[in-house]
């Protein structure tokens, strides 16, 4: 009889424990269903709430677009706004390989990012525009796989057209914010940078990379890798007789203030040079005296 009720009792609560596992089990399921189904509509929503803004965008600019090229184009100044339902956009992204064409905020916030691509740093007068985006699937998801060598275009809300080609695709800590912004550009400035990694901030990069294009880009553009781990950060560099005249000119001007150091090294060192001849005179002057006396 009690060897009956003890079968009972544990037939009982291996039913028990069988129903909290399916339970739990289910519980799991229904949340990754719903978590899929939000993600899927957030996403979606995003896509939507961006081509409203374009739209807005292309209606609203004045003028036939103009390559990027006149000088006063290149002076460091700020760039031009448009406001459509309370926010500043500067302007569109445009990728044709990836069929996206985003509005893009003056500034950035998570807010901000629900709705569209924001400016991170920099800008596109300076050849050092950081541009971030979610990884939805209407925004920057698709731009982690771009190739090497496609075409970029950023317009500006003067229709102004800037256009690039992607050189390098690379994988960054979150917290590695100096490797994301730094380039040619702005490696002399003073930059206001928090949270910063101690290391150099690469996980790894695309191996169809051109090893010398590192920092040598003009326009960035990141998001989260799936998961949130890293950043992938897309470099791309601006093509275009402008860029090719400001290139040559930053090269010369490298060289003038390289020739100019040159100079002045070898100006001061013969000045030590003289300085120790002096000395050394005198002391063989003053040793000769001491030894007549």
């Amino acid at each position: 009889m009690n060897s009956s009720n003890k079968k009972s009792r544990e037939g009982g609560i291996r039913s028990i424990l069988g129903t909290l596992v399916f339970l739990i089990g289910f519980g799991l399921f229904a949340g990754a269903v719903g978590l899929f189904i939000y993600n899927t509509w957030d996403s979606n929503r995003a896509g939507e709430a961006s081509r409203k803004v374009v739209e807005q965008i292309e209606k609203r600019r004045k003028g036939k677009p103009r390559m990027a090229g006149d000088p006063v184009y290149e002076e460091k100044r700020e760039m031009p706004t448009m406001e459509i339902d309370g926010f500043l956009y500067i302007g569109t992204l445009e990728i044709p390989s990836l069929d996206l064409k985003l509005p893009v905020m003056q500034k950035w916030d998570y807010s901000r990012l629900k709705i569209a691509p924001c400016r991170f740093s920099g800008s596109y007068f300076t050849d050092d525009l950081v541009i971030c985006g979610h990884n939805y699937r209407r925004h920057f998801s698709p731009v982690k796989g771009i190739d090497i060598g496609e075409n970029v275009y950023f317009v500006t809300v003067d229709n102004m057209v800037y256009h690039y080609k992607v050189s390098n695709r690379e994988n960054l800590r979150p917290t590695s914010i100096e490797q994301m912004i730094r380039n040619q550009n702005n490696v002399d400035e003073d930059l206001e940078i928090a949270g910063t990694s101690k290391d150099n901030g690469y996980l790894d990069s695309d191996e169809s990379n051109d090893p010398e294009s590192y920092g040598q880009w003009d326009l960035c553009l990141f998001t989260c890798t799936t998961g949130g781990q890293a950043r992938c950060a897309v470099r791309c560099q601006r093509v275009g007789e402008a860029k090719e005249k400001k290139t040559k000119k930053d090269k010369k001007d490298k060289k003038e203030k390289k020739d100019k150091t040159d100079s002045k090294d070898k100006s001061d060192s013969k000045d030590k040079k003289d300085s120790k001849d002096k000395t050394d005179s005198k002391n063989a002057t003053d040793s000769q005296n001491s030894t007549d006396q």
